[in-house]
This record gives C-alpha cells, structure tokens and sequence, in this order.
C-alpha cells in the first residue's frame, strides 16, 4: 500500500485507491482479492502478497506495458 501510494504521490499520471474489502466485499469478489495486499493494474491483479520494492515496481511496469501494447 505504501509503495503504491508513494509512486501515486511522485507521478500524477499514477492513481490509486486503498480499498478495505470488508466495507466492499464485491471489490475483493471482483479481482479475487484473497490476500492482503492484492495489487491491480488496469483491472488485471498483478501483485498478491508482500514483495520487496524493486519486484513491485517490475511487475506494475510489465502490467502497465502490456495493457499499452493491447491498445
């Protein structure tokens, strides 16, 4: 959640959204969102669990690159 929100804070081309899924089950329903963090990237789930940083950033860049080049 940090991560997330610091690269929303740093590039206001990113946003995000920390959802408590107990007040909207039908968000955790929707993305399959079973483990905390559940990180979703252009309403695919690209992260579960904790990683470090760099693995983060990774794999929101891949996501991000591959919902471009559908485009």
């Amino acid at each position: 959640m940090a991560l997330a929100t610091g690269l929303a804070l740093a590039n206001e081309l990113v946003t995000t959204d920390v959802i408590m899924v107990n007040l909207f089950p039908y968000l955790a329903i929707r993305y399959h969102a079973d483990d905390v963090p559940t990180t979703v990237v252009n309403g695919k789930k690209t992260l579960v669990g904790p990683c470090d940083e760099t693995e983060a950033v990774a794999k929101i860049l891949a996501a991000v690159v591959a919902t471009a080049e559908q485009r």
